[in-house]
């Protein structure tokens, strides 16, 4: 069996943290101070209002520090067969896709991409649509 010549090996780009915290901030935010603070505190104790920005700024830092320790488990590397995969805290994933099962690369910027620099590409493979 011919051994794989590595054409690229890395890490994404430490800028995509801040899209993370953008967007999980938001979602923990969601989950953690502004949904119990509807479902349980409700609005007729205004005293309560005081905790919330407390608790949305607390979302956000934990969303900073997981984004951090996520984006250093994640590794790339792509060879003249394939594209490697892993990364992970809690679950740890491994993805192989052979060069020959590739049909699409698609290339996504948001607004947030945008303004950090950034692009997203994907890997599409004739079972993964899309």
């Amino acid at each position: 069996m011919e051994k794989e010549k590595n054409l690229w090996k890395g890490k994404p780009d430490r800028k995509l943290i801040w899209k993370w915290v953008v967007l999980k901030g938001i979602a923990w935010s969601a989950a953690l101070a502004i949904i119990p603070f509807w479902l349980f505190m409700g609005f007729a104790n205004l005293g309560w209002l005081l905790l919330l920005p407390l608790a949305i700024v607390f979302a956000f830092i934990l969303s900073f520090l997981w984004s951090g320790w996520l984006i250093k488990t994640y590794e790339y590397e792509i060879t003249d067969k394939n594209v490697y995969f892993k990364g992970g805290i809690l679950v740890k994933k491994q993805s192989i896709v052979p060069f020959f099962k590739i049909t699409n690369l698609p290339n996504t910027q948001g607004i947030i991409d945008q303004v950090l620099g950034i692009t997203t590409v994907g890997i599409q493979t004739a079972g993964t649509g899309g």
